[in-house]
């Protein structure tokens, strides 16, 4: 059976930051006087992470609905990065320093193309593989792709 189209993701599929989640949310929370590494930043996110699952899951199964909502997209982030703050205990304007986080982390210039992605995207169409992107990624993705030079 021959492929007809591939759906890839962006983030560790195409591309990756130069600069993590976690040493941008630690940068951040060291510019305000904070001391919080990268990795405690990771465990920080990680363990938010483990502790929703399971109720993500039970209300998925219970019929609940979720957007994919750039609301929704950018409150994860602003919601990481209160969690991150907290632990490091920093006391400031949570709503800036997401938007410090968002200029860092989003910035075109923070993210690198996988040396093989060109050459394989290339195959694939050559192959007559229709090729498209699903993300969980705001809205704003298609600008992102174009000044990477994928789109």
């Amino acid at each position: 059976m021959k492929t007809k189209a591939l759906f890839l993701d962006v983030g560790w599929t195409l591309l990756y930051p130069r600069e993590s989640l976690w040493e941008i949310f630690a940068a951040v929370s060291n510019s305000v006087g904070a001391a919080i590494s990268a990795a405690e930043t990771e465990r920080t996110v990680h363990a938010i992470m483990r502790s929703s699952r399971d109720q993500a899951i039970a209300e998925l199964e219970n019929g609940a609905e979720f957007s994919d909502s750039d609301e929704e997209f950018a409150a994860l982030f602003h919601n990481m990065g209160r969690a991150v703050y907290q632990r490091a205990g920093v006391a400031s304007d949570y709503g800036a320093l997401a938007e410090r986080f968002f200029e860092r982390f989003w910035k075109a210039e923070n993210w690198v193309i996988f040396p093989e992605v060109f050459d394989g995207l290339e195959r694939l169409r050559a192959l007559g593989v229709k090729l498209g992107v699903l993300s969980n990624a705001s809205s704003e993705l298609t600008l992102f792709l174009e000044a990477l030079g994928l789109l």
